[in-house]
């Protein structure tokens, strides 16, 4: 795992939110592995390497919102939007992740995040938002719903990690329908300008 940097007193308490580049990919790859590793957030069972990280993300950024939370010279989360399903007739709908490394949890971060992306969601032309979500993973249950999202399904004993059967909920957030929608455009076709803010 990548060592963390170190972050200036003068910088600890203040965070931007930016679309991700190449060059995050690193520390990202840091935040995800322990996911993978210690929880049932992530049903992978296996870290990826930083290699196949890069290539599934690059894939991603260069169509999906993918933003990034930056404390100092370092990287504490991040939260993207991608594909829910391949079939023509899902392409308004996108599902959603977002991770915050353990350390800067409960400061405002995920909220930060998820609001920036569902708004560039919105704008990109999408109408139905996805979150799927392991059970019990009450802080991630809770944010859902403060941004909106209803609880719409359930599926029961679908995964089995760390010595238990998991269920997994399905949230969802509807933005405004429209009765003859546009097809979504890439984020290449929007501005998104860096917004910052104070986690103290």
């Amino acid at each position: 795992p990548m060592t963390s940097i170190p972050i200036p007193p003068s910088q600890k308490n203040v965070a931007t939110i930016r679309l991700a580049t190449p060059s995050d990919y690193e520390q990202l790859h840091s935040i995800y592995v322990p996911y993978v590793l210690n929880t049932a957030i992530s049903f992978e069972a296996v870290p990826p390497t930083l290699e196949d990280f890069k290539n599934r993300n690059e894939t991603l950024r260069t169509k999906y919102p993918f933003l990034v939370c930056q404390v100092g010279a370092s990287v504490v989360g991040y939260a993207y939007g991608s594909e829910f399903r391949s079939r023509f007739c899902y392409r308004w709908t996108v599902e959603t992740s977002v991770y915050v490394q353990e350390n800067f949890q409960s400061r405002g971060i995920g909220t930060v995040l998820m609001r920036k992306l569902l708004s560039l969601l919105s704008v990109l032309g999408y109408r139905s938002v996805i979150g799927i979500i392991s059970l019990p993973n009450e802080p991630s249950v809770t944010l859902h719903q403060k941004l909106g999202f209803s609880q719409v399904g359930l599926l029961k004993r679908v995964g089995y990690k760390n010595n238990r059967w998991i269920d997994v909920g399905i949230w969802e957030l509807m933005f405004e329908p429209d009765e003859s929608p546009s097809a979504p455009v890439s984020i290449d076709n929007v501005s998104v300008d860096p917004v910052t803010f104070d986690m103290s």
